[in-house]
């Protein structure tokens, strides 16, 4: 349990160095890539899914009617959040301007604490559950954040202000993993259902943000989206093989 709370904190880490990729990495960088960053994204997400994340709560031998229920309630509880925090900030009215910042921001700080979730939730299963977890919660960090940064910058954020709430809003994933924590501790069976919320969301946030999003993307052809999004699915899938 001491090694893997170690591994979770690493992985917590490196998410929060994701967090805030669009205010470190060269805006050259970000423009010519995040097409191809997008279909990476959503490529691992899906496959960690499928591959990693379900398979291994279905091994638990907790009831398959729990897991895939647990599932379903994790890709819902996304698409409310996702859904109070859209319309609250669209309700604004004419102050809008004003709160789509910090309605971000909210968003942002629940969706990290999901993250801090999955990932603890992972690592308790074991370290390649996990390494699959925090590779695919990385490269799907990446885009998303860099667009974050780059709506908080719109609305008169300066870098050293948007890279200070980004930072803050990281956090929230220890605060998700040490609940995860709490809970499977009160009930060790209680690890398989956290992954299936996990899958839950992983999938809701490739199909309904990540794929949407690259659809109106411009920028790359058809084929090399498709590449990229395969490479996503085969990094998870190889993985996968290595680590076995």
């Amino acid at each position: 349990m001491d090694q893997n709370i170690w591994l979770i904190v690493g992985a917590i880490l490196l998410d929060g160095l994701a967090g805030l990729a669009g205010g470190l990495l060269p805006q050259a960088f970000v423009q010519r890539h995040i097409t191809s960053l997008l279909a990476f994204a959503a490529g691992t997400l899906i496959s960690a899914t499928f591959l990693d994340l379900l398979p291994h709560a279905l091994s638990s031998g907790a009831p398959a009617s729990q897991i895939l229920a647990a599932a379903l309630a994790g890709f819902t509880c996304f698409y409310a959040i996702e859904t109070f925090i859209g319309s609250h900030a669209a309700g604004q009215g004419g102050h809008k301007h004003d709160t789509i910042g910090p309605m971000l921001l909210i968003g942002d700080a629940i969706h990290n604490a999901t993250d801090g979730i999955a990932l603890a939730a992972a690592f308790l299963i074991d370290v390649k559950t996990g390494l699959a977890t925090t590779l695919a919660v990385l490269v799907h960090e990446l885009p998303q954040e860099i667009g974050d940064y780059a709506i908080l910058i719109g609305h008169g954020y300066s870098r050293g202000r948007a890279l200070f709430w980004l930072f803050l809003v990281q956090l929230s994933a220890f605060v998700g993993a040490a609940a995860a924590l709490w809970v499977a501790s009160l009930a060790h069976a209680s690890s398989p259902l956290l992954l299936s919320v996990s899958a839950g969301g992983f999938l809701y946030i490739a199909s309904a943000n990540l794929l949407p999003e690259l659809h109106r993307q411009k920028q790359g052809g058809a084929v090399s989206k498709l590449l990229a999004f395969c490479s996503g699915l085969g990094t998870i899938a190889i993985l996968e093989i290595l680590l076995k």
